[in-house]
């Protein structure tokens, strides 16, 4: 297996420290937009609880039926979305917490979005920021997770920055194993981002951040798992997009079956 002599190679040069490495590519064909191949490598470095990590990409995306046709801002006109990505990151485990860091860079060319009236291709874009996220295990069967996004989005032309894309975004989850039992909370923020008025001229505005509370309760019993989950448990008035209120209070109730 030539990724294990990879990795085998690499583990005689940096001694006590083990590789990783992958590599893959995409085949896409569309009769209306033709061809793409799009590759991604990732590798990795590890010592003890220490691992080093970084991946690049490219990524192809063709505009959607609604996207060409909606007769509410369909645009037959529009060109394929093409991204490259890279990211580096380190994630390291000290006794019951884990640790990881990551910095991510996105660029963007044709970027589909919605001015607020049509879709359209924005030309070229990037997207640079950082995560942060913390997760430990508690005594009593008790975890819990922190996680942090800064993300730094503009449009090359203009400056402007992209929409619907929060500067700053987190989470924190509460949870505790109880046998077959698992009920956590999960806390949710989203920063103040640019938006577009839901009327004429749709011009550029500013969204206000929000946050949302959801409660989930699953009970394990072999291959069926019954669930209930109360999203935005508080009742929360926000909109994810300007001039469309997201739900209220929803309670949903199911079974999950594995065959």
């Amino acid at each position: 297996d030539e990724s294990l002599f990879v990795e085998d190679r690499l583990h005689r040069a940096f001694g006590s420290w083990s590789a990783q490495a992958s590599a893959g590519a995409r085949y896409d064909r569309f009769d209306t937009f033709g061809s793409q191949i799009s590759p991604r490598i990732a590798v990795a470095l590890a010592s003890g609880a220490n691992r080093f990590r970084a991946a690049w990409g490219e990524a192809f995306r063709a505009p959607s039926i609604n996207e060409l046709y909606s007769p509410f801002g369909g645009n037959r006109d529009l060109q394929p979305e093409r991204t490259r990505n890279a990211e580096a990151g380190f994630d390291r485990a000290f006794g019951a917490s884990r640790f990881s860091a990551t910095l991510f860079r996105a660029d963007y060319r044709d970027l589909i979005t919605n001015s607020g009236f049509v879709f359209a291709n924005v030309g070229h874009a990037r997207s640079r920021g950082a995560e942060l996220s913390l997760e430990r295990d508690f005594a009593a069967r008790v975890y819990g997770l922190a996680s942090y996004t800064f993300a730094d989005t503009k449009q090359t032309e203009t400056g402007r920055a992209l929409l619907r894309r929060p500067r700053h975004s987190g989470s924190l989850v509460l949870g505790t194993h109880r046998g077959a039992l698992d009920a956590n909370a999960d806390f949710t923020f989203l920063g103040r981002r640019a938006d577009v008025q839901p009327v004429a001229p749709f011009g550029r505005t500013t969204a206000p951040p929000y946050a949302t509370l959801d409660l989930n309760l699953q009970f394990h019993a072999g291959r069926s798992v019954p669930f209930l989950k109360i999203e935005n448990a508080t009742d929360r008035r926000y909109q994810e997009v300007a001039g469309y209120p997201s739900p209220r209070r929803r309670v949903i109730a199911g079974l999950r079956f594995t065959i």
